[in-house]
C-alpha cells in the first residue's frame, strides 16, 4: 500500500468544518504544485465526498501527471500538416476542422466551447494556439485532456451571466458557499461602506434563517454590461433583471418578494468576482 506522505492528515471524527478547511488546503496545494484550477462552488455536496475527490485528484497529479514528460499537442498528434486558415475556402476549412478534431480526439484531446463560434475562428485557434500547448505525454484508457476556448479568449458577458445565474439559484436554495471563488473578499456599497465577505454571508444567513424555504422562484436577466481595460485585462461589469420568489415562514405564512435585481462584478485579471448586489428581500442596513 502506498504511503501518501503529502496529503493533509484526516481524522474521521473531525467535524465538517475541519473538512472544509482541509479541502481548501488541498485546492491550494493542487494549484501551487500542479497549476490545477479547481474550486468548490456547490455548498450542497458533503465535504467528505469533496475531500475524497480532491485527494484522488492530488494522487493522480502527483503519481502520474507530474512524472510524465511534457510534449506539445502538435507533437503528440504526429506533427500533421494543416494549411493556414486564410489559405482555405469555407468548404475546405470545414473539412480541415473536422479532420483536426478527429485527430485530437484520437489522442485524447478535446476542445470545448461554451457557445458557438465561426468555424474559421476555431480552426485558427486550434492550428495556431492549441497545437503549441504542452501536455503530459501519457496514454491512459478514457483519459482526456480538456481545453476550453474561453480560457484563452474570454467571453466576459457569458462569464457574468453564468455567475449571476449561479448566485441567484443559490439564493433561491437559501445557500451561499463561503468558499465560492465568485465572491469578492470585500463588498463595497455605493455609499462607500465596506463589508467583509464574512459579514455579508452572516447578513444573508440571517435572511435565510427567517424563512423555512423560498418557493416559486423565477428570474430573468435583462441586461449585461462589461467595461474592460485592454491594457491590463481588468474590468467592471454587472447583470440586471427581474426576480421573484415566495418566502415561507415556519408558521405557514408566505411573503412575496419581487422586483429588480442587480449584481456587480470586478475583474482584476483573476476572473469576475461579485462585490455588491441588490436583490429583493435583502437589505444592506445593519
Amino acid at each position: 500500500m502506498q504511503n501518501d506522505q503529502h496529503r493533509p492528515a484526516l481524522r474521521d471524527e473531525e467535524p465538517s468544518f475541519s473538512l472544509q478547511v482541509e479541502n481548501e488546503i488541498l485546492i491550494l496545494k493542487l494549484k501551487a504544485e500542479f497549476g490545477a484550477e479547481c474550486s468548490v462552488i456547490d455548498p450542497g455536496i458533503p465535504p467528505a465526498i469533496i475531500n475524497e475527490f480532491l485527494r484522488s485528484v492530488y494522487r493522480f497529479e502527483r503519481d502520474i501527471i507530474s512524472q510524465a514528460q511534457p510534449v506539445s499537442i502538435y507533437q503528440k498528434i504526429g506533427k500533421p500538416g494543416f494549411p493556414k486558415a486564410e489559405e482555405l475556402s469555407d468548404k475546405a476549412l470545414d473539412l480541415a476542422l473536422k479532420k483536426a478534431k478527429r485527430l485530437l480526439a484520437r489522442h485524447g484531446i478535446q476542445l470545448d466551447t461554451r457557445r458557438d463560434y465561426p468555424n474559421r475562428d476555431i480552426y485558427t485557434f486550434i492550428t495556431e494556439e492549441l497545437f503549441l500547448m504542452e501536455i503530459a505525454d501519457i496514454d491512459l484508457p478514457h483519459y482526456t485532456n480538456h481545453f476550453c476556448y474561453e480560457d484563452f479568449h474570454p467571453d466576459h458577458a457569458l462569464d457574468i451571466r453564468d455567475r449571476s445565474v449561479a448566485f441567484l439559484d443559490n439564493w433561491a436554495r437559501q445557500m451561499i458557499n463561503p468558499y465560492d471563488p465568485r465572491l469578492a473578499d470585500f463588498f463595497v456599497h455605493p455609499d462607500t461602506r465596506k463589508f467583509s465577505k464574512e459579514r455579508v454571508l452572516e447578513m444573508a444567513q440571517s435572511v435565510f434563517a427567517s424563512y423555512r424555504s423560498f418557493e416559486n422562484y423565477a428570474c430573468a436577466i435583462k441586461n449585461i454590461v462589461t467595461d474592460m481595460d485592454d491594457t491590463d485585462g481588468s474590468g467592471i461589469g454587472y447583470a440586471e433583471g427581474l426576480v421573484e420568489y415566495d418566502a415561507a415562514t415556519a408558521s405557514g405564512e408566505t411573503k412575496h418578494f419581487g422586483g429588480s435585481f442587480a449584481l456587480y462584478f470586478l475583474n482584476n485579471g483573476e476572473g469576475w468576482k461579485m462585490f455588491y448586489f441588490i436583490i429583493p428581500g435583502f437589505s444592506w442596513d445593519e
